[in-house]
C-alpha cells in the first residue's frame, strides 16, 4: 500500500521545496534603454554603453559589450534591438534572463576625429563621451538621401525646404521607414516622400528642396577669347557652394579644349563653355585614308567645312570630280571606313 502512494508523496515533496525556492527580486533586473540617435567620434569603439542607458546589477558587464560596426563618417547606421538581444544571449558571462532591453532601433553615425591639442606640462586625460541627440526626423532621412544622390557628405550640402513642407520634414521618424524618390529637377529638386510604420503605409506627399553643394570648380584667371585652347595657367581650382542641378566643369575635363564663348576673369567654367578644338578648317588639304576590309588606300582632298577631332565632315577631291565624307582624325588627317559613306555626299549648295 505504501509503495502504491510513493509517486504522490514524492510530488508533494517537490511542490513543498519549490515553494521555499528563492525568487529573483526587482533589484536583480538590469535595464538597457537604447538611445534613438547617437553620434560618436570615428576613432572610438562602439559598445553597448555607447548607445544605451544601462542600470542594474549587470550594468558594468553589459556596458563593455562590443558592437561590431564599421564606422562610416557622415552616414547613418541602424542598430536593431534584435541584434542587441542576440548579443546579450550569446555572451556567457551575462545572465540574459534578468536583462530587459527597451527601444526599437538606434540610429548611429560617426563624426570626424577631433584634433587633440599638444600636451602641456600637466596633461589631463580627456574622456570622449557619446553625444546623444534628439530623435531623428523625416527631414534627416531626406537629407541623407540627397547627399548620396549628389555624391557629397552632409557637411558639403545645404538644403532648404519650402515653408509649406517644414511641418512634414520636422515630423518624427522614430520606428518609421522613409522612402525617397526624385520626380523632377529644375531650380529645385522635387521629391516624392512615402512613410511606412513597420509594414503599414502611413502617408505619401511631395516636397521641393533647394539644394546647394560644395564642390571644386574651375575659375578663369584671365580673359579667354572664344575658340582659344584652355591651358593650366588660365584657370585655378576653388571650392564653392553651387546649386546641385548646375554642371560646372570639373578639374581635368577642360585642358586642351576650346572655348565656345568669351570668358572673363572670375567666371566659373561650365560644361557647355568648352568643346573639342577644330583640327581641320574649311579649305585645308587633308590626307585621307580609305579603309575597305584589309585594303587601305591614300588620297588627298580639300575640306569643305570645319571639323573637330572625331567628327564626320565633307571633302572634295583635288580635281573636283567627286565629293565624299570622312571622319577627322587629328590635324590634316581623315579616315574613310565602309560604314561612313553609305550614299554620295551632296555639296553645301545641294548640288
Amino acid at each position: 500500500m505504501a509503495y502504491t502512494h510513493f509517486p504522490v508523496r514524492f510530488a508533494l515533496m517537490l511542490l513543498t521545496l519549490a515553494l521555499f525556492e528563492p525568487r529573483a527580486s526587482a533589484a536583480d533586473v538590469t535595464t538597457v534603454k537604447l538611445h534613438s540617435t547617437v553620434r560618436m567620434q570615428s576613432d572610438t569603439e562602439c559598445t553597448l554603453g555607447s548607445i544605451a542607458e544601462i542600470s542594474g546589477l549587470q550594468a558594468e558587464a553589459l556596458s563593455g559589450l562590443k558592437i561590431e560596426i564599421t564606422p562610416k563618417v557622415g552616414e547613418w547606421t541602424t542598430v536593431e534591438v534584435e541584434n542587441i538581444r542576440k548579443l546579450i544571449k550569446e555572451t556567457p558571462t551575462i545572465r540574459g534572463g534578468s536583462v530587459i532591453v527597451v527601444g526599437h532601433t538606434t540610429q548611429l553615425t560617426w563624426r570626424n576625429t577631433l584634433s587633440i591639442p599638444a600636451a602641456t606640462a600637466e596633461p589631463k586625460e580627456e574622456v570622449l563621451k557619446p553625444i546623444v541627440e534628439p530623435d531623428p526626423i523625416v527631414g534627416d532621412r531626406v537629407r541623407l538621401w540627397l547627399a548620396k544622390r549628389y555624391g557629397v557628405t552632409l557637411d558639403e550640402m545645404k538644403t532648404t525646404f519650402r515653408e509649406s513642407d517644414e511641418e512634414a520634414m520636422n515630423a518624427s521618424a522614430v520606428g518609421k521607414m522613409v522612402e525617397v524618390s526624385e520626380i523632377g529637377s529644375s531650380v529645385n529638386t522635387k521629391l516624392r516622400i512615402t512613410v511606412y510604420r513597420g509594414d503599414r503605409f502611413e502617408s505619401s506627399y511631395t516636397v521641393s528642396a533647394a539644394v546647394r553643394v560644395q564642390r571644386p570648380v574651375l575659375v578663369v584667371q584671365q580673359d579667354i577669347a572664344r575658340g582659344a585652347i584652355i591651358e593650366s595657367s588660365m584657370i585655378r581650382i576653388e571650392k564653392r557652394w553651387y546649386p546641385a542641378q548646375d554642371a560646372p566643369a570639373q578639374p581635368g575635363e577642360v585642358l586642351g579644349l576650346a572655348c565656345t564663348t568669351n570668358l572673363r576673369a572670375g567666371d566659373v567654367i561650365q560644361v557647355e563653355d568648352v568643346t573639342l578644338p577644330i583640327v581641320i578648317e574649311r579649305g585645308d588639304i587633308v590626307s585621307v585614308r580609305s579603309i575597305a576590309g584589309s585594303i587601305v588606300a591614300n588620297r588627298r582632298a580639300r575640306a569643305l567645312e570645319d571639323a573637330r577631332d572625331g567628327e564626320i565632315f565633307k571633302l572634295e577631291s583635288i580635281d573636283r570630280k567627286d565629293r565624299f565624307t570622312a571622319r577627322a582624325s587629328g590635324p590634316g588627317q581623315a579616315i574613310i571606313a565602309d560604314t561612313i559613306n553609305q550614299a554620295p555626299a551632296q555639296s553645301p549648295t545641294g548640288e
